[in-house]
């Protein structure tokens, strides 16, 4: 898949070999938190064949993206010794984390030939949240 840059003239999006790229994305902001793997390839699969080449989602869900585990029992932060979530103790523990899952949903996407814009947070997420 073809890397997206800045055209020359700074005024649209292109693929690294010139060609303009056109922008269709579809907004899963849950994504990463809601979907399990076989539900997510269902999803891309129906976005490529639909025409959209970009899906936006957020890392870090803004609905209990911290407090609810993911499809598969996984949070993906843990805490520090305050009792707050901590962004810089990312919960990797065990087998398939919520990390793990975040990579395959991503190489998934890649396989579908479909972009993923990331939202790494909503700004509120982390630090409302405390034990």
């Amino acid at each position: 898949m073809l890397r997206l840059k800045v055209s020359r003239n700074q005024h649209f999006l292109c693929l690294e070999d010139g060609s303009p790229f056109f922008w269709l994305g579809d907004t899963a902001w849950e994504l990463f938190h809601c979907l399990n793997t076989e539900d997510a390839r269902t999803y891309f699969k129906t976005r490529a064949a639909s025409g959209f080449n970009v899906i936006q989602a957020t890392i870090l869900a803004e609905i209990d993206g911290l407090t609810t585990p993911n499809a598969y029992g996984r949070y993906p932060l843990k805490f520090n010794e305050k009792g707050e979530y901590d962004p810089c103790l990312w919960d990797t523990d065990g087998e398939y984390s919520y990390w793990d899952h975040v990579d395959a949903i991503l190489d998934m996407a890649e396989e579908e030939g479909l972009y993923v814009a990331l939202l790494p947070t909503w700004g509120i997420s982390i630090f409302l949240h405390t034990a």
